[in-house]
């Protein structure tokens, strides 16, 4: 794999990869956690609602920001804090706190830290590789979430059953070291862009003004954002472990790791895919096949059939993201890419959030199965929607992502 030959973005790499793994085990942990005190889904809900609001609130700053700082000391601000947020959900575990506000209170200073976090942490990466490999070092980039996404949710179901939910929280404090030492052993690297002007509001609005003004980047957002607020199952997978296929912690870890999986192995393929051909097509394809999935996994007779329904949304997930992404990526100059990057992390992270707020509601009003099946074939919809009737269409018979290409030869501020 091209990127991993060079040794700052491996560093990264790796360090992004042990702290995703802790990620992934607090999340097992707390949903766990809130349904076993609540039985309520509208409560697993406002766990993603107390997360994506200041995201959103806050992640076109975060994003101005990443393009006026260090992105990298950046990070390892924003690391340093979360290790002392999840800390406080240790110690008030131990200390047998069991009330909701307390994993509020972590979701939202967590949405707060990853508004800032994420656009400098994706920023970074055209900063580490040269351009002819951007594609593969994104690819990876979406690996490591999804590979963490394997081993993560199992190991914390294991953790949680064998050592109880504060110690898997530990877990996920400590592994932060892993990127700040990533961060500090880097070399020879450039991790600020060119010198700004203007106010932050200014600088922020010069980035909307650019995303607007190209489809091929905010119409894929939109669709994104759109189709995962719809889509998203995984504020309701402890209903579905503890009520309908009764599998306990572990089985929810399981489930958990499903669309993971899915998504490792298209992310491999997809890294192996020199020039990928029919970008357009296959993400719009992408994300129909993931509403399409979505919906199956609600109406699954068994645990079997719903793991492998999460299986291929996996896959379909890995695929619509990348190509975004890179599309994205390569469309955008450098000194717009933390602000344009913080738009996209701000849609992309928030609509899945937002739709396992969507899922938590409309489950405890209509029921889990029925909630899942709705949202899964309106997501499918939307997809189609855009194929005919949105500004992707004129570029559907793009042939190659390197036909997307643009080369940037002014400067904007």
């Amino acid at each position: 794999m091209a990127a991993l030959r060079h040794y700052n973005f491996r560093l990264l790499f790796a360090g992004q990869l042990v702290a995703a793994l802790g990620v992934q085990m607090q999340a097992i942990a707390i949903g766990w956690h809130m349904y076993q005190m609540t039985g309520s889904p509208a409560a697993l809900g406002l766990t993603a609602f107390f997360r994506v609001v200041p995201f959103i609130a806050l992640s076109l700053v975060g994003g101005a920001i990443a393009d006026a700082v260090d992105r990298r000391k950046l990070l390892m601000l924003t690391q340093g804090l979360q290790m002392g947020v999840t800390m406080f959900l240790v110690i008030a575990t131990f200390l047998d706190v069991d009330a909701a506000w307390v994993i509020y209170v972590v979701a939202f200073m967590g949405g707060v830290l990853q508004a800032f976090d994420a656009p400098a942490r994706q920023a970074l990466i055209p900063n580490l590789v040269p351009r002819t490999d951007l594609t593969n070092a994104l690819t990876l980039n979406s690996m490591v979430r999804q590979a963490a996404t394997v081993v993560g949710p199992g190991i914390g179901g294991l953790s949680v059953a064998a050592f109880g939910l504060g110690p898997t929280y530990l877990a996920n404090a400590l592994s932060t070291l892993a990127v700040v030492g990533a961060l500090v052993a880097m070399r020879g690297v450039t991790v600020r862009p060119a010198p700004t002007t203007g106010s932050n509001i200014q600088r922020i609005a010069d980035g909307l003004t650019f995303a607007r003004s190209e489809p091929l980047v905010f119409l894929p957002l939109v669709l994104d954002f759109i189709t995962r607020a719809l889509g998203s199952p995984r504020s309701l997978l402890p209903v579905f472990a503890s009520d309908i296929f009764m599998i306990g912690p572990v089985g929810l870890g399981w489930l958990a790791s499903a669309s993971a999986v899915g998504g490792v192995l298209g992310g491999v393929a997809l890294s192996s895919v020199r020039h990928t051909p029919r970008p357009i097509v296959l993400m719009l394809c992408a994300y129909f096949v993931e509403g399409l999935s979505n919906a199956f996994f609600g109406l699954s007779p068994n645990v079997v059939v719903a793991w492998f329904m999460l299986f291929i949304g996996g896959v379909a997930n890995v695929a619509g993201e990348v190509m975004f992404v890179t599309i994205g990526q390569l469309r955008t100059p450098d000194e717009l890419r933390g602000r344009t990057t913080a738009l996209a992390n701000m849609l992309t992270s928030g609509g899945p959030q937002m739709g396992q707020f969507e899922g938590g509601l409309l489950g405890q009003a209509i029921g889990p199965v029925p909630a899942l099946a709705f949202n899964g074939f309106a997501a499918a919809a939307t997809a189609v929607g855009f194929a005919v009737f949105s500004g992707l269409r004129p570029h559907l018979g793009t042939r190659s992502m390197e036909d997307l290409a643009v080369e940037h030869r002014h400067t904007v501020v």
